[in-house]
């Protein structure tokens, strides 16, 4: 039998070999985010071990959501893995039965993201297959005065977050006090996507893909329109901009369905996804 724990951001043995199996896995790390201070007890492993090595997990992330006006709390399950030689055991399992047991009746919803290789694995805990839709749009290049956040300094993650508190004004369907995953992408893969005006005032994560633009969140309480922010991030060979996020008004844009998210819902969160919308990309765990 192995031990089934709950939170080991504390533990240093079971954090370095929960940072191993994450390494191997899917080729990430939460180190940093934890000697930064940012991972909270909203990301919650839920592990079993041997001895002192984290055999499997599966981890429960708490995501509240402003839907429309509405707050919502959601369970978002992610970094599920297992040990290559423990594999076939059960063990994922055995995990999701017990944070099912745990929190399905202390939310609005429990969601995740599944991998190619475990589209048929889900739908066992009942799990259903939703869509979720993003939303795009043409924008002619301008000039302003955004600059890049250095991320590594403390009074920009200050001001990051300041700002964030304030929310998205152009999101109908945003994440809020989750200031610690936000900062997992801002400290690593986005680090260089940070991006502040003083003359419009907010502050912009965005990042150059190909022939678009892609924005993934804007914090502030500027009235500018959205279409004229992001016009100041395009260029002739990025005139198209994709968003992060769901826009609160949608007249002019295009809008597609993603392909590339398996995204999985709990039956109770299948009541009301109707609607052409999607999860910030920012809340992805």
């Amino acid at each position: 039998m192995y031990t089934l724990k709950k939170q080991i951001k504390e533990d240093e043995k079971l954090r370095k070999s929960f940072n191993e199996l994450a390494l191997n896995t899917f080729d990430i790390s939460f180190e940093a985010w934890y000697q930064n201070g940012f991972w909270t007890d909203r990301y919650i492993p839920y592990v079993l071990i041997e001895g002192d090595s984290v055999i499997a997990n599966v981890s429960v992330n708490l995501i509240d959501i402003i839907d429309q006006g509405l707050n919502k709390r959601y369970v978002q399950l992610g970094t599920v893995m297992t040990k290559k030689e423990y594999r076939h055991q059960g063990l994922a399992k055995q995990l999701m039965n017990e944070v099912l047991k745990d929190w399905q009746d202390q939310c609005d919803g429990i969601y995740l993201f599944a991998n190619e290789n475990a589209l048929e694995f889900y739908p066992k805990f009942s799990f259903i297959k939703a869509r979720e839709y993003q939303y795009r749009f043409l924008v002619q290049p301008k000039t302003g005065d955004f600059h890049k956040l250095d991320m590594t300094l403390e009074k920009n993650q200050k001001l990051l977050k300041n700002y964030y508190t304030l929310g998205n004004p152009y999101s109908s369907f945003s994440m809020k006090e989750n200031f610690g995953l936000l900062m997992f992408y801002c400290l690593d893969s986005l680090k260089e996507c940070v991006y502040y005006s003083k003359q419009f005032d907010p502050i912009v994560i965005v990042e150059q893909l190909n022939k678009t633009l892609l924005c993934y969140d804007i914090f502030g309480k500027t009235d500018t329109p959205l279409e004229k922010i992001a016009a100041f991030f395009a260029d002739d060979n990025h005139p198209c901009i994709t968003l992060g996020f769901t826009p609160k008004e949608t007249i002019g844009y295009t809008v597609v369905p993603l392909e590339e998210n398996h995204l999985f819902v709990s039956k109770k969160m299948l009541i009301g996804w109707d609607e052409q919308k999607m999860f910030p990309l920012l809340s992805h765990a």
